[in-house]
C-alpha cells in the first residue's frame, strides 16, 4: 500500500480517463529483469519461435513454440532497489548470464489469451494511434536455469537449474495497427509465484511480476490485423510464426501504482 500515494481525487480521474478508452499497461521493468530473445528458425528442428493463434471464435493466443529447453533467457540484471533471495547474485552494473543445462539461454515458458478488443487507442502523449487493443485476464510466464555470476562468485544456484522467475498473469494487452507485420507493444502484469528459486508469497508477499516485448511476423509474411472492427472471438483460424524479444521482472513504484489503476479500469471497461 506505500507504493501506491495517489490522492483519491486523482484515482477516480484516472480510473475514468482509463476506462473511456483503450490503454495499454506501459509497465517497466525495475529490477530482477530478465531479457530474452525468441528467434524464428525455418530449418528442422523448426520452425520454432513465437505463435501468434487467431483460434477461430475461441480467444487469441500467443505462446513460444520451441525445443525444452529452448535457450531463449539470454541474460539477468540485478541493481539493488528490490529485495533478492538469501545468498542469491550480487547487484552488479552488467548483466549476467543465464544458462540451461550448461548451455547459453535459460528456458523461457510463455502463454497469453486476448479476449477482448476495446481498441482504437491513441497515445495521449505522443499521439500514436493504434487499430488494435487487445487485452484479456490470463497467461503465465516461466523462466529456468542457471545465472552465471562471472567472477563475482559460484554461479546461482549453485549446481542445477532452478525456476529463476514465474508469473501468473491477470493481465495483458497489446497494441497493434492495420496492414502492419509487427505487434507493436504486448504487456502482461500479474503475481509474482518463484523468484530466484525461492516461491512466494514466502519471499516477498503479494509482490508483481512485468513483461514486455514485441512481436514481428515471419511466416507468412505481411499484415497480422486487416479489419478495423476485429475480435478475438470472430472465426478466423490463422496461425503467425514470428519472432519477439523482451524484458520481464520486477515493475518499479510508479508502475505498480499505474497497474493498480489499470486494474479498476479493467473492470470497468469489461462492465461496459
Amino acid at each position: 500500500m506505500s507504493r501506491i500515494c495517489f490522492g483519491l481525487g486523482v484515482l477516480v480521474v484516472l480510473v475514468f480517463a482509463a476506462a473511456a478508452h483503450a490503454a495499454p499497461l506501459s509497465v517497466r521493468v525495475e529490477d530482477h529483469d530478465f531479457s530474452f530473445d525468441v528467434p524464428y528458425w525455418s530449418k528442422p528442428p523448426g520452425p520454432w519461435g513465437a505463435v501468434y493463434s487467431f483460434n477461430g471464435a475461441a480467444p487469441d493466443s500467443l505462446t513460444i513454440q520451441s525445443s525444452n529447453p529452448n535457450h531463449y533467457a539470454v541474460s539477468y540484471s540485478y541493481t539493488g532497489p528490490l529485495p533478492t533471495v538469501p545468498g542469491g547474485p550480487l547487484a552488479s552494473a552488467f548483466p549476467y548470464l543465464v544458462t540451461n543445462s550448461a548451455t547459453f539461454g535459460g528456458d523461457l515458458k510463455l502463454d497469453m489469451t486476448f479476449a477482448f478488443n476495446d481498441g482504437p487507442y491513441a497515445d495521449p502523449i505522443t499521439g500514436d494511434r493504434f487499430d488494435i487493443s487487445l487485452f484479456g485476464t490470463s497467461g503465465s510466464l516461466t523462466i529456468t536455469g542457471q545465472i552465471l555470476t562471472q567472477g563475482f562468485g559460484t554461479p546461482f544456484p549453485a549446481s542445477g537449474d532452478s525456476v529463476l522467475l514465474k508469473i501468473d498473469f491477470d493481465k495483458v494487452t497489446l497494441l497493434a495497427r492495420l496492414n502492419e507485420d509487427r505487434i507493436f507493444k504486448i504487456e502482461g502484469v500479474g503475481d509474482l509465484k518463484a523468484l530466484l528459486g525461492e516461491t512466494l508469497p514466502q519471499l516477498l508477499p503479494a509482490e508483481r511480476g512485468v513483461v514486455a516485448f514485441d512481436f514481428i511476423a515471419k511466416n507468412p509474411l505481411g499484415s497480422i490485423f486487416t479489419n478495423p472492427n476485429y475480435s478475438p472471438t470472430d472465426n478466423v483460424t490463422t496461425v503467425i510464426l514470428g519472432d519477439i524479444n523482451g524484458h520481464a521482472g520486477l515493475p518499479e513504484p510508479a508502475t505498480v501504482a499505474m497497474l493498480a489503476i489499470g486494474g479498476l479500469a479493467l473492470v470497468l471497461r469489461r462492465r461496459r
